[in-house]
């Protein structure tokens, strides 16, 4: 068989990450997504394990891995706070995992029933940030996670655009505020309000640490002034302590440059 016989290539004009991956979908005639972004890596073993987890959990419609970072030469290991997973098993609370520490899974460590992101949308379109979020909460509120502690995908961060970290949205995205909203209004069990409260919590934080790096103090404290972000007290009051003496230097900085005595009047 001619590898144009299986691969095609798609073309449109740019419309952003969410709308190439649900062009993707639509016209993928499989029954399932395996997701692979910019030049992230699969291991030897993923595809075999992602689909000895699609035979042994046949009630989940996604499947997905552990994964580590690479930078340059560098590997990172991610903040995965899975407690006592140490096997194959179905995700039974992924917003308290992800709210701990990063997220369990990434956009190329994940394989999905077409069927399902079809059904509910697929990813966002026209969202500045957490697309994929929005898909992974919709997951875990209506469906099983099959899961795999083995790390075997590669997230590679040189690909990452770099645009995002100089313009970090200021504002809760949208894939938050949904969810929030839906605590608000009932729409969440119980059972796991407090850890999706505490994940949109994370969200906040994360925003604010990215604001405070770039110096967008004023955004970064109206973030972490909001009540959900108290329910992480060592993560905010991390942040506030970065924001509060971040803003010191800042003014110090500035009240040197203005006593500086210029050219023009010292001659």
């Amino acid at each position: 068989m001619k590898l144009g016989e299986k691969v095609h290539l798609l073309s449109q004009k740019n419309g952003g990450v969410s709308k190439a991956r649900n062009t993707g979908i639509a016209h993928a005639s499989g029954t399932h997504i395996a997701l692979m972004d910019a030049d992230d890596r699969w291991r030897p073993g993923y595809t075999a394990k992602i689909h000895q987890l699609y035979n042994n959990f046949p009630q989940a419609k996604a499947f997905a891995s552990a994964y580590v970072k690479l930078q340059g030469n560098s590997v990172i290991n991610p903040k995965i706070r899975l407690g006592n997973i140490k096997k194959d098993c179905i995700l039974s609370n992924y917003f308290a995992i992800a709210a701990k520490g990063d997220l369990p899974f990434m956009t190329s460590s994940i394989c999905i029933e077409k069927q399902f992101l079809m059904k509910t949308g697929g990813f966002p379109e026209g969202e500045p940030m957490g697309e994929d979020q929005d898909v992974w909460a919709r997951l875990s509120l209506t469906s099983k996670i099959a899961y795999s502690p083995e790390i075997l995908s590669c997230y590679v961060l040189d690909a990452e655009n770099r645009a995002c970290h100089h313009n970090t949205p200021k504002r809760e995205c949208p894939f938050s505020q949904r969810l929030n909203n839906a605590v608000i209004d009932g729409e969440i069990p119980s059972a796991l309000r407090a850890s999706v409260l505490k994940y949109t919590a994370t969200h906040l934080i994360h925003l604010a640490t990215a604001l405070i790096d770039n110096h967008e103090f004023e955004a970064a404290k109206k973030l972490l002034s909001d009540k959900r972000c108290r329910k992480l007290p060592i993560k905010r009051l991390k942040q506030q302590l970065r924001l509060h003496m971040k803003s010191l230097r800042q003014m110090y900085s500035r009240t040197l440059s203005s006593d500086k005595p210029s050219l023009e009047s010292s001659c």
